[in-house]
């Protein structure tokens, strides 16, 4: 553990854990790590404890680092229909996979929070594009879970935005 680790993993589960009522557990999830809203980690971090009753912050790093995959699998699928796919796959994923990142490879709480969070908002402006009202309604849920992974999901909701005004729709679905 380094850092933020120690109070957005640990700090969290002695508070949840200690916590009486269902409020205060409710209330620990969202409280704010220095500048972070990091809720969506926080879920994880009790689920792996509940099932192991411990943490590993190797298996914490694995799974924060699903994320990227996850974005890479989620972007394969949407591309399987472009006529130049395979040089697209290649240029995605060596922005993905790239060590620049590496405070993403050596810091649980950045890989849950910044794997996350891009994949989050990834997911919510693909739904938006899609230009139906369901499409927009599950959007804002990937944008909700892009905020509360790591607060500046928060961006999301300002391409929205833009979004709307260039399309247009929104007076349609309201």
């Amino acid at each position: 553990p380094w850092a933020d680790d120690y109070g957005d993993i640990l700090h969290f589960l002695s508070v949840f854990l200690e916590s009486e009522n269902p409020q205060d557990k409710i209330r620990s999830l969202f409280l704010s790590q220095g500048p972070h809203y990091t809720a969506f980690s926080r879920i994880i971090y009790h689920l792996y404890y509940t099932v192991f009753d411990k943490i590993n912050f190797k298996d914490i790093l694995v799974i924060g680092n699903l994320g990227v995959l996850f974005i890479y699998i989620f972007y394969l699928i949407h591309l399987r229909h472009h006529r130049s796919k395979h040089f697209v796959y290649l240029f995605i994923a060596l922005m993905l996979f790239q060590p620049l990142a590496w405070s993403c490879i050596f810091w649980p709480m950045a890989a849950m929070a910044h794997c996350y969070v891009l994949l989050f908002s990834f997911l919510a402006i693909l739904f938006l594009a899609k230009g139906s009202l369901s499409g927009a309604l599950v959007a804002g849920i990937f944008a909700l879970m892009a905020t509360f992974t790591f607060g500046n999901g928060i961006i999301v909701f300002a391409v929205f935005f833009i979004y709307f005004l260039k399309e247009k729709k929104f007076a349609d679905w309201v």
